[in-house]
């Protein structure tokens, strides 16, 4: 007979969590990140700027005690989804996207001098911005998207037409090309389904930042967070070291989590995988309505 013992502790940090290290299956602090590989996005790499300008800001000194964790021998840290996001506000070409990885890459040697850094040649520059060229059509089918559907989450809606509303957003869906089972079809999805008092969660809302008007440069946001999990999960398929996401998105890590993805592979080179949304992207559906909204979805995919 084996004994077991089975220990449960509250953990109390000296500052609330503003640094979300996203991994398969959901997202840890990053004290307790294992995984040696970080991908950073821009929300990171901008903080960095700002604590090293000694910007007046109250979230500054809880962001500077938790990235400070990066600073260690202990993890690989790659800006690639700085790259891939750009400086402009849209798909970066291949110049652009070299030009952001190094700027990148400088402002995390200059913010965390114990880190690894990892740094390019230019085979590896052309393979990464094999990704990007491989997100084109899509983005564009993406961007027609999001433009078109946030003037129509903007508000809450009644409870009688949410079931309206719902249709006309996934036939813009399926016009734009986009699958049902996308992530800014889900994330749409979880706008419009919010609590009718606005309280939290509002996952959908956090990332897409829908408006009345909403400009191309707009949704162009939203889209680097959907790449930067899509590469998450890319870069999990490649049989290299397990990487995580390291971000300061709270609505980002709800929704990574939110998706919950599994059976990952490849098929015909192309990366593939599953989602299964959670209730609580859809705080206003009961469980037997969220379970009849991704019947829904699943069985009317034609795309």
């Amino acid at each position: 007979m084996v004994d077991t013992l089975s220990v449960k502790f509250n953990i109390a940090f000296h500052h609330r969590v503003t640094a979300y290290a996203l991994q398969m299956g959901g997202w840890l602090p990053l004290a307790f990140c294992s995984a040696p590989m970080l991908l950073v996005d821009r929300n990171v790499t901008g903080m960095l700027r700002a604590i090293d300008r000694g910007e007046v800001r109250g979230d500054i000194e809880a962001n500077e005690w938790w990235l400070e964790f990066l600073n260690s021998q202990s993890f690989f840290v790659n800006p690639v989804l700085c790259a891939i996001e750009g400086k402009s506000r849209s798909s970066p070409s291949y110049e652009e996207f070299g030009s952001a990885f190094v700027e990148a890459r400088a402002v995390l040697q200059k913010g965390l001098p114990k880190a690894r850094i990892i740094d390019y040649e230019e085979k590896h520059y052309r393979a990464a911005y094999e990704i990007v060229k491989g997100f084109t059509l899509r983005y564009e089918a993406e961007v027609r998207f999001l433009v078109s559907v946030a003037p129509m989450i903007a508000e809450r809606h009644r409870d009688n037409v949410l079931p309206r509303v719902e249709r006309k957003i996934c036939e813009l869906a399926v016009s734009c090309g986009l699958s049902l089972r996308s992530f800014p079809l889900i994330t749409a999805l979880s706008c419009l389904y919010e609590p009718r008092d606005g309280t939290e969660p509002r996952i959908g809302r956090g990332v897409i930042k829908p408006s009345r008007i909403y400009s191309e440069e707009q949704a162009h946001n939203a889209i680097a967070d959907f790449r930067a999990l899509e590469t998450l999960v890319a870069v999990n398929l490649l049989g290299g070291p397990n990487s995580a996401f390291c971000t300061r998105d709270k609505y980002l890590a709800a929704l990574w989590c939110g998706m919950q993805i599994s059976d990952l592979g490849w098929r015909g080179g192309v990366m593939t995988f599953s989602i299964t949304p959670i209730q609580k992207l859809f705080p206003r559906l009961n469980l037997g309505q969220h379970n009849a909204l991704l019947k829904r979805l699943w069985s009317n995919d034609d795309v």
